[in-house]
């Protein structure tokens, strides 16, 4: 467990309760504001679907939480996650969050659920509490599954928001397989980690992402698996321009319950253009290759819709469930420190920077004070759109029109009958559209703890490597591998790349020799051959060597010849100290 000294959760406008509309039909059907929507034919999957890999994983599930203040209820989300797990040693948690020292912490409050003790304070101050993380074992051994997690911390003067807190997800990622994004204040219907698994399986699609907005614990009961409506589940259907000129999902609120969209009697996850924050599963390397973007802080709701269009962009493509297995609690904090508490020490300048950002990569109107420019869209690199599908395909799959602020609503809008966009599987989800004309590249996330990554990076990158030579076949060559073949330059994939071998996205980047860079999925790969050759580097160490001596020798000669003259001076200044001393009268000046 990592403890260091902040926390954050995000609080979200949406609120789900019990959803009554009589069925006029039986059969698959989507329930949308009044009409009822046939589901008559689910697309199967095109022939262009990267279809998932033949090797098996581990099966294993990094949880991703952030927590803003909110201890009390983030605590029961980790006890739920883990007790209804049928396999809950393949769980593992990172835990971002936002506290004060005075604040309950997550784990604190999990570890309290079964009688353990794991953390102290100490008053140092009045005003100072220092923390401690206890270092015993025997408390540690009350609570299960402490070992699998992992912990950021911060203070919450520090928030920036949901997506900023999110973003430091990257730092907790191991080699997991698999990817959960929650709130944590969610609760865990039984078995969810082998039916989430399930149903991302049933997609036949490695870019899979299953999500949608998550129903209310209240009706728990009622929609889990074995529940009286358990094949009742949200489905996000509307998109709608928002204050700030960005599309977003339902915001549902009090008077909105009623007319939350849902499908029902489906029997296979549905494709779909909406994807929710609050529940997200897929292969971890859709992290990799859309990762949360750290600059977007105090700004919402920004969060959604952009990253949908990010991953969408760069060939991932989003299923709604056929099984609910997550539940949100959409109330409100009992600590009083809920209703977005982090947005109102709103900074307008940082807001209104991340509205525009966002604004650049969707090609919207930029506002007439912004310090954006459309030339900055390269610089984006990997936090903008991908090369697989273009932004009108995009457009015209959510059936929205961005310039226009057309949004996708009922009676003419979509919800059914998707048709997955196909695109060219030989592009790799990391290179970036705009990649012509880069600056100043923002800095791409690294993952310290991840240490098989299924796609290429370019962390290792020269000063004179970067930009999207990206992926950019002007600036490399670039081997597509699959099935754990050999590239043209004779180099295979290691073990632990070719577990993904049907991806058809294990790059190895090769730079033209002006970079001197070689890059490749895992760490074998990752290697800087622009170094000095190895006698050089041996003869300048010598150098160096012979020098310090030199340096050093000379300066204790000096020593030597100090200390003699301070003899001298002392064994004079003893013999004046001998002769009688004389009073010397100053007056005061």
């Amino acid at each position: 467990t990592i403890l260091v000294p902040f926390l954050f959760l995000e609080k979200k406008e949406r609120k789900i309760k019990t959803m009554t509309i009589t069925t006029t039909t039986t059969g698959p059907r989507i329930h949308w504001s009044e009409e009822e929507i046939p589901v008559k034919k689910i697309a199967s999957s095109n022939d262009a679907v990267v279809k998932p890999s033949s090797a098996a994983g581990d099966g294993s599930i990094f949880v991703s939480l952030v927590s803003y203040r909110d201890g009390e209820r983030c605590g029961q989300t980790l006890k739920s996650i883990f007790e209804t797990a049928k396999h809950p040693e393949k769980v593992f948690i990172g835990l971002v969050e936002q506290n004060t020292a005075e604040d309950n912490f997550c784990i604190e409050e999990y570890c309290k659920t079964f009688g353990a003790t794991v953390m102290k304070r100490d008053m140092v101050r009045e005003d100072l509490i220092k923390i401690k993380e206890l270092d015993e074992q025997d408390e540690a051994k009350k609570c299960p599954h402490l070992d699998q997690i992992k912990l950021l911390a911060f203070h919450h003067y520090a928030a920036k928001g949901p997506i900023f807190a999110r973003s430091l997800q990257r730092k907790l990622l191991g080699d997991q397989e698999f990817c959960l994004q929650l709130d944590a204040h969610t609760q865990m219907a039984a078995g969810w980690d082998e039916g989430l698994t399930s149903q991302w399986q049933s997609t036949q699609n490695e870019f899979g992402v299953i999500s949608t907005i998550p129903p209310g614990t209240d009706t728990m009961d009622e929609l889990k698996p074995g529940g009286s409506l358990e094949t009742k589940v949200p489905r996000q259907c509307s998109v709608r321009f928002q204050e700030n000129g960005i599309p977003d999902y339902e915001l549902v609120h009090a008077s909105q319950q009623s007319n939350l969209p849902y499908m029902q009697d489906v029997t296979e996850p549905l494709l779909s253009h909406a994807w929710s924050a609050a529940f997200s599963f897929s292969k971890c390397h859709l992290e990799e290759a859309v990762p949360y973007d750290p600059f977007l802080h105090f700004s919402k709701p920004i969060e959604q819709f952009g990253r949908y269009a990010r991953m969408w962009t760069r060939g991932y493509d989003v299923y709604t469930p056929t099984r609910n297995y997550v539940f949100h609690d959409y109330g409100d904090q009992e600590n009083g420190h809920g209703n977005d508490e982090w947005f109102k020490r709103l900074k307008p300048r940082f807001r209104a920077k991340a509205i525009d950002r966002t604004k650049l990569f969707l090609e919207l109107p930029l506002s007439e004070e912004s310090e954006t420019v459309e030339a900055d869209r390269a610089n984006l690199g990997i936090y903008g759109l991908g090369q697989r599908r273009s932004l009108d395909k995009l457009q015209e799959f959510v059936n929205i029109k961005l310039t226009e602020k057309q949004g996708n609503e009922a009676k003419n809008g979509k919800c059914a009958g998707h048709v997955m966009v196909p695109y060219d599987a030989s592009i790799s989800p990391l290179a970036n559209l705009h990649h012509e004309g880069v600056t100043k590249l923002d800095i791409h996330p690294i993952f310290p703890l991840r240490h098989r990554p299924v796609f290429a990076t370019h962390d290792v990158a020269s000063a004179d490597a970067v930009g999207d030579l990206s992926l950019d076949t002007d600036n490399l060559e670039i081997a597509v591998e699959r099935d754990g073949g050999n590239s043209g330059d004779g180099n295979s994939i290691d073990s632990a790349a070719a577990a993904v071998p049907q991806v058809g996205v294990i790059h190895r980047i090769v730079s033209q020799p002006h970079h001197g860079i070689r890059a490749a999925a895992g760490p074998d790969f990752l290697e800087q051959t622009n170094l000095p050759p190895t006698s050089v580097l041996f003869v300048l160490w010598i150098f160096g060597l012979i020098m310090w001596c030199f340096v050093f020798a000379v300066h204790n000669t000096g020593d030597s010849k100090e200390s003699l003259s301070s003899k001298t001076n002392k064994s004079s200044s003893a013999q004046k100290a001998k002769q009688p001393r004389k009073t010397k009268l100053v007056k005061d000046v």
